[in-house]
């Protein structure tokens, strides 16, 4: 914190030492690393080792009906989190099981019935701020039910412009 303050002190217009600044902020001046249960927090995954793009299997969404400001600056890029099919809806939350945001219904939708029919799905943060959180979702496994359906529908230029 004090070195993002001399920084912005010798360039005011420095947007890398605002950002972690107000993240750091946020969060009340420390970064937590164990979770509500005292248990180490789970390390930051190598998005590109991970994350390969693969039409039907993969799906960059930006999430819906956010968190509050302080709970999405302690989420960072690389970060697991899980998706909770609820009856109508679709949550996603941290590793230790805070809220972080839900999926739009036409998508939450979808992926409610593949899940109740066996499809297996892992998600990682993709994009963090404290206004907006962005995920990928990538299919791990497809159950023999829905064989020939792709799990997201693919449309060009989409991982160029998404947010």
């Amino acid at each position: 914190q004090k070195n993002y303050k001399k920084a912005l002190g010798l360039d005011p217009y420095n947007i890398i030492a605002k950002r972690n600044l107000e993240k750091i902020t946020k969060v009340n001046g420390s970064v937590q690393t164990r979770d509500n249960n005292g248990h180490t927090a789970k390390p930051a995954v190598n998005l590109s080792t991970l994350f390969l793009f693969e039409p039907g299997k993969t799906k960059i969404i930006s999430l819906l009906n956010l968190a509050p400001p302080q709970t999405l600056a302690a989420v960072s890029c690389g970060d697991e989190v899980s998706l909770n099919p609820k009856k109508h809806s679709v949550t996603v939350a941290s590793f230790d099981g805070t809220y972080l945001g839900a999926l739009p219904d036409d998508l939450a939708h979808k992926l409610i019935s593949y899940i109740d029919g066996g499809n297996k799905y892992e998600a990682y943060v993709r994009c963090a701020t404290t206004k907006m959180l962005s995920i990928f979702i990538k299919e791990v496994y497809k159950s023999e039910k829905f064989t020939n359906q792709p799990s997201f529908s693919y449309s060009q230029g989409q991982y160029l412009y998404d947010s």
